[in-house]
């Protein structure tokens, strides 16, 4: 066992190498390339997904080693068949496996009456294999509607999400809380730093059985005790939105940092600013950095 790990208690059942199936993520399938870490009473294995991308921790619990399917060569060495109708609907269910991108499945689900230019930046970020997205919209075009749009959508096509995150300046919480309540029918709890801490605290001792809808002011989670147990705990979410995102333009602030983390630990990211565009071009480019720093990472 590496010095990462050696005191922990509990038998480690998966290792560097194993190909891994990630249980709360579409059993989405990722390989562990590092050694585990301990956080409370967890193991959390990183594990990477996409090879262009840094691996992100997750929970033991939430993994499970993955045992490739037989090929059709063994199936037929072995004499393993299926009837007629488990192979019509293996069929149906392949057709239907991935949703078409340039459909939206929630259109009549919402109460809003949505304009044509709404539906454009939906449509690039279910596009996108990276899911994410810098919505710049000039204020009072709708950047809170096309938000919700995109979780709609996007649970549409994984199923329910586990985990989604709004953080936005203090004063328009209560906004984001009507408004998704109001148009999309989603409740989101507004989180105080105790709520949060809560959790966090949650996450740490169940792990993926932890779900969340919360709405978080930036206030709240730029401290640098908050920014700590984020990267200790590693909780992962499924959408993370932040509104008014130009205020993490700046590197060296706790805002940035924790521009950072929560890129870190979202499998989907949305970066609202109806300001960018005024922006310098150092701080849209550390802005653009923070969303996808592969793509961003020297100014230079």
């Amino acid at each position: 066992m590496q010095n990462s790990c050696r005191s922990c208690v509990m038998e480690v059942k998966l290792s560097k190498g194993d190909r891994v199936i990630l249980k709360a993520f579409g059993n989405r399938i990722g390989i562990i390339d590092g050694e585990p870490r301990k956080a409370r009473s967890k193991l959390l294995y990183p594990v990477s997904i996409d090879p262009s991308q840094q691996s992100s921790f997750y929970p033991e619990d939430s993994l499970e080693k993955f045992i490739p399917p037989k090929s059709v060569e063994q199936l037929l060495k072995d004499k393993e068949f299926c009837d007629v109708e488990d192979f019509a609907q293996g069929l149906i269910y392949k057709k239907l496996e991935k949703p078409l991108s340039d459909n939206l499945y929630t259109f009549y689900a919402s109460r809003t009456e949505f304009l044509v230019h709404q539906f454009k930046p939906v449509l690039k970020f279910l596009n996108s294999s990276k899911q994410r997205l810098l919505l710049a919209d000039e204020v009072g075009l709708g950047k809170t509607i096309e938000a919700g749009i995109i979780i709609t959508e996007t649970s549409a096509r994984l199923g329910e999400l586990s985990r989604v995150l709004i953080v936005c300046p203090s004063m328009l919480t209560p906004k984001w809380e009507k408004e998704m309540q109001k148009r999309f029918g989603l409740h989101f709890d507004i989180l105080k730093r105790n709520d949060f801490i809560k959790f966090l605290d949650r996450y740490a001792d169940y792990g993926e059985a932890e779900k969340l809808k919360g709405i978080v002011s930036l206030q709240t989670l730029r401290s640098g005790k908050i920014i700590e147990s984020l990267r200790d705990i590693a909780p992962r979410f499924d959408i993370v939105i932040v509104d008014e995102a130009h205020y993490m333009r700046n590197p060296e602030t706790y805002s940035s940092e924790l521009g950072e983390v929560l890129s870190e630990l979202s499998d989907a990211l949305l970066f609202l600013s109806a300001t960018p565009l005024q922006l310098g071009t150092p701080d849209l480019f550390n802005l653009l950095g923070l969303l996808i720093p592969e793509e961003f990472s020297d100014f230079t």
